[in-house]
């Protein structure tokens, strides 16, 4: 059996005190992001947070008269914008420690599922990657050239000229109060 040296230990300690530095400030912006929501969303929207889904969580699900949008909380900093090819870059920032486009896009798919399954209706949901902690460049959306998905880009505050600029799903209330009451139960797993 090998042994342990005070360097490996500083290593690991060192490791482990970052892990958690980069989980508190993660935590910090979606709380940033979801406490804006529901201070400045009108009454007529249902804000749904930290959504277990067996791989990870949603962060924040907004449902209301002009749509459903699964909102992806990161808390990078820096200049956010795209490369050439349409994938996410930042400048003189956190570099991401995943590919959050294909993070979304799996999400997405669960809750899309998860909804028509347990509402009976078609829905359509709309993605959105939000930065709260950096300075995002307008209009950016993140692409690839293997899928259709496009994912759009913002910062606090323009998440909410996003979601209520968002007028191709118009839903009733009687739509809003199923998809509200599915993912109360989905939010209670």
């Amino acid at each position: 059996m090998g042994t342990v040296t005070q360097r490996s230990i500083n290593k690991f300690i060192g490791k482990t005190r970052g892990n958690y530095n980069e989980k508190v400030k993660e935590r910090k912006a979606e709380k940033e992001v979801q406490e804006f929501l529901r201070k400045n969303l009108t009454e007529e929207y249902h804000v749904f947070e930290n959504i277990y889904t067996g791989y990870g969580d949603i962060d924040t699900i907004v449902v209301g008269p002009t749509g459903i949008y699964m909102i992806e909380i990161k808390s990078n900093s820096g200049t956010i914008t795209s490369n050439s090819k349409g994938y996410l870059s930042i400048i003189d920032g956190d570099t991401p420690n995943k590919n959050y486009r294909d993070q979304v896009k799996k999400e997405l798919g669960q809750v899309k599922l998860y909804l028509d399954i347990n509402t009976g209706l078609n829905c359509w949901v709309n993605p959105v990657l939000v930065f709260p902690f950096g300075l995002v460049m307008k209009d950016l959306n993140l692409t690839s050239e293997y899928d259709k998905l496009v994912l759009p880009v913002v910062d606090k505050k323009d998440l909410l000229k996003y979601i209520y600029a968002k007028n191709q799903a118009k839903l009733t209330p009687e739509q809003i109060n199923k998809i509200s009451k599915a993912l109360e139960e989905w939010q209670k797993d």
